[in-house]
């Protein structure tokens, strides 16, 4: 991450904040989420927003957007009291909240989502598409980007469409902008690349609203941090007044250490038990060999789009490979979609949560024992008592909160829900356990847990195969590192061996660039 440039300027006491929350109530169902919350953000600054998963923070915003609305207390925006009823209030108010599940219309155009809901229209019938198109061209351009905006958005990389969600904010004149884990699907250098665009806005007076579990983000990006917990403001400091533990600390209530390596289980003596030979998915990736044994965590690395995610998807039947081979135990297998993978012992976290994993209109108990009902079945009808008991057992291992497993899904803020997804399949004891993104949206200590949720599964001799963006999470946890780049594995390099810098350089093709190191 580069040099946090805002927090360096002092910011002026004088002026008052453009965005003031003030003593913010909130209770769902006679639970407090919100417990007299204030913030306060200026005009021309990052304000990151920080705490464990369900300490307030998506509930809080929610209401900034008009999606949600308070029991009590009052929102100011330029010293003007604003009832945001709606969404729809929000947007006219000035404020735009650019979630971390981006809104879009994927089957419409560019220019189409960037005037979603304000198109420009001739004697108010007519749509004025020629000039939508040249308007949106000119925001994309602002922001770095070059496209034709008459291409569809659901053939855009996510990082280009959060540059069009933003343009969206900036077409409706939005003054405060909310950024809800903005770089959960980005590669280092569309982080990089996103973070100049946030400072290009914060230097043009916008107030920017940062939510991120990434401790190097805030660093890098933020002015001001405010620490929720349990629904209360615990700190606001200037972020050059923090250090991580800090505000770790001040997060969780305890200390906390960083990702550290952790005991190791692998057993290289013993042959693999699952081997992938010679695997393609056309158009995903060639060509990939790769071996995990009894009680390693291996690891692949790379950037956005190396096939990371589409070789897990393969290895479990979601996607059907074109030519190669998987072997379990070293017995050929043909998995042609995840019943027979399961049924083989395997079990998966998929990388989109929302879409491919859970089920929000059910009960979490269901979510949680959905994987391995047929184990807490008798002669085809489910026990109850065995399911809850299940269901309780992984809500407390995991603290799922709202612990009760007759909460609704959709009731839990993202992280929880991660922890359902997980939980899920560790029910089912699987013998390989894949991984895609398992701490993506999740907070520190939630991190720790997961962490020691994958060692305690290598530890009974099963073989654990991650996928993750996150380096320090990988090399905290992993035994072997294989690095993807264009579809291929480029290097393979031991966990306790080897930097985040030399894991990058061969992700991106620069390995050259460091002694000792050849790009393959």
């Amino acid at each position: 991450m580069t040099k946090n440039i805002g927090a360096d300027r002092d910011m002026s006491e004088a002026s008052p904040p453009h965005l003031e929350m003030r003593a913010i109530y909130k209770s769902f169902a006679g639970v407090r989420a919100l417990d007299g919350v204030s913030l306060n953000v200026h005009a021309g600054r990052v304000h990151a927003l920080l705490g464990e998963n369900g300490a307030g923070k998506s509930t809080l915003i929610k209401i900034l957007a008009g999606a949600y609305q308070a029991d009590s207390g009052s929102i100011l925006i330029q010293d003007q009291e604003v009832n945001l009823r709606t969404p729809q209030d929000a947007i006219h108010a000035g404020v735009a909240t650019i979630y971390q599940e981006l809104l879009m219309c994927p089957n419409l155009s560019i220019a189409a989502n960037v005037f979603l809901g304000q198109e420009h229209r001739r004697r108010g019938l007519l749509l004025k598409e020629s000039s939508m198109l040249d308007a949106s061209k000119m925001s994309l351009a602002s922001l770095g980007l070059n496209v034709d905006p008459r291409r569809s958005v659901g053939n855009l990389p996510v990082a280009q469409q959060q540059l069009v969600e933003i343009a969206r904010a900036l077409a409706r004149d939005s003054s405060v902008l909310v950024m809800d884990e903005p770089t959960a699907a980005l590669s280092e250098p569309e982080i990089e690349r996103l973070f100049g665009v946030i400072r290009q806005l914060r230097d043009e007076g916008h107030a920017i609203v940062y939510i991120s579990h990434i401790l190097a983000e805030i660093f890098a990006i933020a002015d001001e941090v405010t620490v929720m917990r349990d629904g209360e403001v615990i700190t606001t400091v200037p972020v050059v007044d923090s250090t991580e533990q800090s505000l770790i600390t001040a997060m969780v209530g305890r200390a906390v250490g960083t990702p550290q390596q952790t005991e190791r289980y692998a057993t290289p003596e013993k042959p693999p038990i699952l081997a992938v030979r010679h695997l393609t998915l056309k158009g995903a990736f060639q060509d990939v060999s790769l071996d995990v044994r009894p009680g390693e965590v291996v690891g692949i690395a790379g950037i956005v789009g190396a096939g990371r995610t589409e070789l897990l998807r393969t290895i479990f039947g979601l996607d059907r490979a074109d030519s190669g081979r998987i072997e379990i135990d070293g017995h050929l297998v043909k998995v042609t979609s995840p019943r027979v993978a399961i049924r083989h012992g395997m079990a998966m976290t998929t990388e989109d949560r929302q879409k491919d994993a859970l089920f929000p209109n059910f009960h979490v108990r269901e979510n949680l024992t959905i994987a391995g009902i047929t184990r807490l079945c008798r002669l085809g009808v489910i026990r109850r008592p065995a399911e809850q008991r299940a269901a309780s057992e992984v809500s407390q291992a995991f603290t799922i909160r709202p612990s009760d497993p007759e909460q609704l899904m959709v009731n839990l803020s993202g992280g929880n829900q991660q922890k359902v997804t997980i939980g899920r399949w560790l029910l089912t004891e699987p013998h390989v356990l894949l991984l895609d993104e398992p701490t993506r949206g999740v907070d520190v200590g939630a991190k720790s847990e997961i962490r020691r949720i994958i060692r305690e599964r290598a530890s009974t001799g099963s073989a654990v195969l991650v996928v993750s963006s996150e380096l320090p999470e990988l090399l905290a946890v992993t035994d072997r590192l294989l690095i993807m780049r264009e579809g291929r594995i480029v290097a393979e390099v031991a966990t306790a061996d080897t930097r985040h810098e030399e894991v990058m350089a061969y992700a991106v093709g620069t390995s050259s660039n460091i002694p000792g190191l050849e790009t393959p």
